[in-house]
């Protein structure tokens, strides 16, 4: 059998991870008719091969605001950021809400180191459902707080649990 000819045909126009190259990101607010209160973001992920930065995924561009350089300098500090996506609800303090599922939370971080990674890169790089202190101190100053459980309070008011 040729492996060649059976291969999934990929689309010549999709854009891909490695063919992406961050910028810097700018957030504008939408416009009061086009807000409709809280948002939530996340989802399921697991796009072979990676996928382009997704602007309008507000909580993706206050990670990459706040951590994006730590993590493109350090593969180590993605890997513990996809600890701290996976299985961990964020709440802004306007209200959205972000939480992502171990495959989509290496999306986000894919999207965001870029140079041909994509979510299986950083799939089960570390212990899901932890969230290291300047984790939790950058993404406080972008406004928001993380919690584990979805029913118990809000890990603290700086979004960085009581560690030292």
């Amino acid at each position: 059998m040729n492996y060649e000819k059976h291969r999934r045909r990929q689309d010549p126009r999709r854009l891909r991870a490695r063919d992406y190259i961050p910028e810097p990101l700018v957030w504008l607010p939408k416009s009061d008719e086009e807000s409709t209160g809280p948002r939530s973001f996340g989802g399921m992920g697991g796009v072979w091969g990676g996928r382009a930065f997704d602007n309008d995924d507000l909580f993706g561009v206050a990670l990459n605001r706040a951590c994006g350089e730590r993590m493109r300098a350090s593969r180590r500090d993605a890997e513990i950021v996809w600890g701290a996506l996976s299985n961990v609800d964020w709440k802004h303090n306007n209200g959205d809400t972000a939480s992502y599922t171990f495959r989509a939370a290496g999306d986000l971080i894919a999207s965001i180191v870029g140079n041909g990674t994509d979510y299986m890169d950083f799939y089960c790089t570390s212990a899901y459902g932890q969230v290291e202190h300047w984790i939790g101190v950058a993404m406080a100053a972008e406004g928001w707080r993380w919690s584990v459980l979805d029913d118990g309070p809000l890990a603290s008011d700086v979004g960085a649990g009581d560690e030292p």
